[in-house]
């Protein structure tokens, strides 16, 4: 039974998981993750964020007996997005093709987790550990150093302040190499400086096969900077943003917000809100500004966050108690990365997956979760074809999944515009396509959003929609955007 490490307890890893598992005796799933337990959090104190999965996410749960039903049953069927305009207009843009289902980060992960534990329920072919920071890993040797932490020993790792980060081609000649006679520790260079002075034990973990799933800022991936032909591109997207939770209905004023659709609010000035409804009756929100404008999130005062919703959004304002104007005014400013590499995988060992290998900002297009869960079942797919062989496996993955990733790349942030001019213009856009696409479907390609709801390579997306995205991303860069 081969050991398999899976560093990150995101939807990714732990689809990968249960691919796994399905797959009998033949592995030994172990997975490590930095934070703590998701399904002992509030929704309110996590680090959750809305999410749209569409059928490229939906289809890559399929496979795996109960889950898509599980997911389903937890979210909301959505068949629209409704756009908020200024002075209290809406402009409803539907799904006809295809639906998505509403869900958030930290309900997605918990049924995830569910499904896994009962799949694995009287064998030992599944060890779960939260809690546990990953400082580095060592090829060679096939080993990995964790930290143990605690919830208040956790800080958010911060990114780096350069803009954009290029690293070439790295040699690794004579690293990690064990000297005769040498012994084998836990000793770490610097690593006193890596507990942050906190007095906590190292753990080292063996492997057979190693996957990286850990995210945009991903350890696993920073050891592959120290071996050959290894290229990494890192950049912050141009766009800040906080988290709101807020009720649809306020209970004295009997004010509501329709729970039908997606919602979203595009201003002028470059700040957006999007808010998705939760089964449990309330929004997750996700409050957007371009680099040029994050200090406006940073609040000092509850009436300085009232007044900004009454301005910008006044929907939402009646709906957002001073509880919530508290916690949001206390919570950081995050931002995120984007992410490509130039391979997936080092010699027969070591996989990167989701964001640790392919990281976009794809808060508009809705894609980075629906593009890791179909990393997930596309290598799983590959390890199908291959008869288990990770040689052949892993080099086919990064082969068969880096011009999707790419064209991810360019897809990303480039397909609403910021002006709103533009944004009208793609509306035009998306409903002529939909009339010309079902009049000559031979001739015309269906409308943007929908071919993005669907699992049509991105390959093929960017193929037919170059000239909008290219437009798009010129207009966004003179805006500030992404």
């Amino acid at each position: 039974m081969e050991k398999v490490v899976i560093v990150g307890a995101g939807p990714c890893g732990l689809l990968l998981a249960h691919y796994l598992l399905r797959r009998g005796d033949r592995y030994q799933v172990e997975i490590y993750e930095r934070l703590g337990d998701p399904r002992k959090v509030a929704l309110s104190n996590s680090r959750s964020i809305p999410y749209s999965l569409n059928e490229r996410g939906i289809g890559a749960l399929r496979p795996i007996d109960g889950l898509e039903e599980a997911i389903k049953a937890g979210g909301l069927e959505n068949w629209k997005i409704i756009h908020h305009k200024p002075h209290g207009k809406t402009q409803f843009l539907p799904r006809r093709q295809q639906s998505t289902i509403d869900t958030d980060r930290i309900s997605l992960v918990n049924k995830l987790l569910s499904s896994l534990v009962a799949m694995a329920e009287g064998s030992s072919r599944l060890k779960l550990h939260f809690n546990y920071k990953c400082l580095s890993v060592d090829f060679p040797r096939q080993t990995i150093l964790f930290e143990s932490v605690t919830p208040d020993t956790q800080t958010e790792l911060i990114s780096s302040p350069v803009e954009y980060l290029h690293f070439g081609k790295n040699k690794a000649e004579g690293r990690g190499q064990k000297a005769e006679g040498e012994e084998e520790s836990c000793k770490v260079e610097g690593y006193d400086n890596c507990l942050g002075g906190h007095n906590l034990k190292p753990l080292l973990v063996s492997y057979d096969r190693l996957v990286g799933a850990d995210g945009a800022r991903s350890s696993v991936r920073s050891q592959f900077l120290k071996t050959q032909s290894f290229d990494f591109q890192q950049t912050r997207a141009r766009s800040y943003y906080k988290t709101l939770f807020f009720p649809s209905r306020n209970e004295e004023t009997g004010y509501e917000l329709q729970p039908e659709g997606f919602h979203v609010w595009k201003r002028e000035e470059g700040i957006t809100l999007v808010a998705g409804f939760q089964v449990s009756g309330g929004y997750i929100g996700v409050v957007f500004v371009t680099r040029n404008r994050q200090n406006i999130l940073n609040f000092q005062s509850v009436s300085q966050v009232q007044e900004f919703f009454q301005q910008y959004f006044p929907e939402v304002s009646p709906l957002l108690s001073v509880t919530e104007a508290e916690a949001l005014m206390k919570r950081s400013i995050s931002s995120q990365m984007k992410v490509r590499c130039s391979r997936y995988h080092h010699e027969d060992r070591v996989l990167l997956i989701g964001d640790a290998a392919h990281a976009v900002a794809s808060s508009f297009s809705g894609q980075g979760c629906n593009a890791a869960l179909e990393d997930a079942q596309i290598f799983a797919r590959i390890l199908d074809e291959s008869e288990d062989n990770w040689e052949v496996a892993l080099a086919k993955f990064t082969e068969q999944r880096q011009p999707d990733a790419q064209a991810l790349w360019e897809l990303d942030g480039n397909i609403l515009p910021l002006s709103k001019r533009l944004f009208t213009e793609f509306i035009l856009r998306e409903r002529w396509a939909k009339i010309a696409h079902s009049w000559f479907p031979n001739l015309f390609a269906p409308p943007l959003r929908e071919l993005l709801n669907s699992n049509t390579p991105y390959t093929e997306i960017l193929k037919q929609y170059r000239g909008w995205v290219t437009k798009v991303k010129a207009s966004n860069l003179k805006l500030g955007g992404r």
